[in-house]
């Protein structure tokens, strides 16, 4: 939706996060003609489970092994597309929400595995009986800037 919107308007600016190159609906190579990107931060994705889940104590962990279990996603309808585009796997997602404290509970109490990043598990965000462990693939979570073809962004240089 938001590529759409950026890509189908002159002045157009959003943010978005992507796995790989992936945006769930498609590779952000394919977007080129509409749209210009940056990357503004690049971070890992990590599995979230609970300290007493069967995976709890492996180092790490692969999307395969993950998916056998019921999900929980934050608010990203497109991963599900990703999973199944970059890693041909079918999922069983338990919650989509951005309620992070539904999502938190599912992980908690044992109901699903869920995703965090390495910016969150060493922020002070850490919660009490999750564990976050790398996934096999080591998927890259980007987070970027993207602007209608050609959109000059006001820099506080030319201020």
């Amino acid at each position: 939706e938001i590529l759409d919107f950026v890509g189908n308007h002159d002045k157009g600016v959003g943010i978005i996060a992507i796995v790989n190159d992936n945006t769930g609906v498609g590779k952000i190579k394919s977007f080129q003609g509409n749209v210009d990107f940056d990357v503004i931060y690049q971070d890992r994705l990590l599995a979230s489970v609970s300290d007493k889940h069967p995976l709890a104590q492996r180092d790490k962990i692969s999307f395969r092994e993950m998916v056998q279990y019921p999900l929980v996603m934050g608010d990203c309808p497109g991963f599900e597309n990703i999973l199944n585009q970059e890693y041909g796997l079918k999922t069983r997602v338990l919650i989509n929400s951005s309620n992070g404290l539904l999502l938190n509970k599912a992980v908690t109490g044992g109901m699903a595995v869920g995703f965090s990043s390495e910016l969150l598990n060493a922020s002070n965000s850490k919660m009490d009986n999750v564990v976050n462990i790398p996934i096999e693939e080591e998927p890259k979570l980007n987070i970027m800037i993207i602007k209608s073809k050609g959109y000059q962004l006001n820099s506080m240089e030319n201020l």
